[in-house]
């Protein structure tokens, strides 16, 4: 059956974008100042993944948008994909 969409493009959902990870010993969390920097395990330029309510669906690449950043999307997941990930 075909569904009007029109009624949910008001509908706010949350994104997010995971720049990477890392794991940390306490005592090292414990000494960070400002300034201190955290290796990540993303390569640079590569792509990371994008979340749309905490369910991931896109990975991206980001971009600096004049003093800010943004997400060039480079993939959008498919909803099979998405399945296969459960």
């Amino acid at each position: 059956s075909n569904i009007d969409l029109s009624c949910l493009s008001d509908i706010k959902i949350n994104i997010t974008a995971e720049l990477g990870r890392t794991r940390v010993p306490i005592k090292y969390a414990l000494e960070l100042i400002r300034g201190s920097l955290i290796e990540l395990d993303t390569q640079n330029n590569a792509d990371i993944k994008v979340f749309a309510n905490d369910v991931e669906f896109a990975y991206a690449q980001v971009v600096a948008v004049g003093d800010s950043f943004g997400l060039k999307i480079t993939k959008i997941i498919s909803p099979e994909e998405r399945l296969n990930c459960l």
